[in-house]
C-alpha cells in the first residue's frame, strides 16, 4: 500500500491516497477540498476510489462527501462524527481491511467528540488530533481539553516507528516518526510526563 499526501484548499489541509497497486483501488481521507484536484490526481495515477474515511466531521474534512457520495462512493467515519455522513460506522478498534493491510479505528475525542486516528501499517493518521509540533485547538463546539489529554496519553503508548500524517500542514515537516514527535511536540511530551496510561 503506497500512501500519497495532497495539499488541497485554502486552510492547508492535507488529504491522502492509500493506493493499492495490486488492484489500483484507493481509499482517500478526510478529501475535505478541491475534488476536480484529488480525481485529477486518481487519473493520473489510474486509481479508482472506493472509500472515503473522515478523521472528523469539521467541515474543511468532510464539504466535499456528498459530491464523493454522489458518485456511489461510501463514506467511513466514527459513529459520533455524524456531519461526516457516514454510510459505514465505526467504534473504538474497529478495523477495516484493505490491500492485504488491516486499517485500525482507534476513537479520539478532544478536538471533535468524534475524532479518530486511522493506523495502517506502519502510518498514523491523526487528523486535527495530532500536528506536527503541535495539537489540534480544544475550544471548538464538541472539542473537550480533558478528553484531548487522554487521547494523547492514548498516542503516548504507540509505536516510535509509526509516521504521523496530521490533517494539516501546521508543522516544520508534513510528516515525521511517532518517536521523534514524542520528543519534539510540547504537548505530547507534556501527556508524556503525566503519568496517565492510555488503556
Amino acid at each position: 500500500m503506497q500512501v500519497y499526501q495532497l495539499k488541497i484548499g485554502p486552510m492547508d489541509n492535507f488529504c491522502y491516497v492509500l493506493a493499492c497497486e495490486a488492484s489500483k483501488e484507493a481509499i482517500l481521507i478526510d478529501p475535505g477540498w478541491e475534488k476536480g484536484k484529488v480525481q485529477d490526481f486518481l487519473t493520473e495515477k489510474e486509481l479508482t476510489p472506493v472509500l472515503i474515511i473522515s478523521t472528523h466531521s469539521h467541515y474543511d474534512h468532510v464539504q466535499e462527501n456528498d459530491a464523493w457520495k454522489q458518485e456511489g462512493i461510501k463514506i467511513l467515519a466514527h459513529e459520533l462524527a455524524v456531519d461526516a455522513k457516514p454510510d459505514i460506522k465505526v467504534k473504538d478498534k474497529e478495523t477495516y481491511d484493505f490491500c492485504n493491510e488491516t486499517i485500525t479505528f482507534l476513537h479520539a475525542p478532544g478536538h471533535d467528540l468524534g475524532g479518530m486516528l486511522i493506523k495502517a501499517g506502519k502510518n498514523l493518521f491523526t487528523g486535527d488530533v495530532l500536528f506536527i509540533g503541535a495539537i489540534g485547538r480544544t475550544d471548538l463546539p464538541g472539542s473537550d481539553p480533558a478528553k484531548m489529554q487522554e487521547t494523547l496519553s492514548i498516542i503516548k503508548n504507540l509505536a516510535e516507528n509509526l509516521i504521523v500524517w496530521p490533517g494539516h500542514d501546521y508543522g516544520p515537516v508534513a510528516h515525521r516518526l511517532l518517536g521523534i514527535e514524542k520528543r519534539e511536540n510540547p504537548f505530547l511530551r507534556s501527556a508524556l510526563h503525566s503519568g496517565r496510561d492510555g488503556n
